[in-house]
């Protein structure tokens, strides 16, 4: 699937996830998105970006900030927390997001010390 692609059904299968429970149509993106943060982070960091960019809602918000964007940074801390940081810093939307990754144990500590300096006392999602 091309990456445009990928992004308008994966915002499909959050929307529908949120609301119905996932379904089998939207699944399939939900599937290639985590692939992708697996086996080419590079290719999937856009379209996390991307994804987000286009949420508008709290609750779809929430459901990537704890899906994709926490699977980068579990998987690959390192070699995107330049990148999640300097990005928050700049986008108040892309920062609230940060702030519903929640698998923060599963982060190397200083990953969850940069993440909370970042959010300060913000509410998280």
């Amino acid at each position: 699937m091309k990456d445009a692609d990928l992004v308008a059904a994966y915002l499909a299968h959050a929307e529908t996830a949120t609301r119905d429970g996932t379904d089998a149509e939207h699944f399939a993106a939900g599937e290639e998105l985590d692939s992708a943060i697996s086996d080419e982070p590079e290719r999937a960091w856009p379209v996390i970006c991307k994804i987000i960019k286009r949420i508008a809602h709290d609750d779809i918000l929430a459901y990537v900030a704890a899906g994709p964007l926490e699977d980068l940074l579990v998987r690959h801390p390192h070699a995107f927390i330049d990148r999640v940081e300097a990005l928050a810093k700049q986008d108040a939307h892309f920062r609230r997001a940060v702030s519903g990754v929640w698998r923060w144990n599963s982060l190397p500590a200083d990953v969850r010390q940069r993440l909370d300096e970042l959010l300060g006392d913000e509410p998280r999602l």
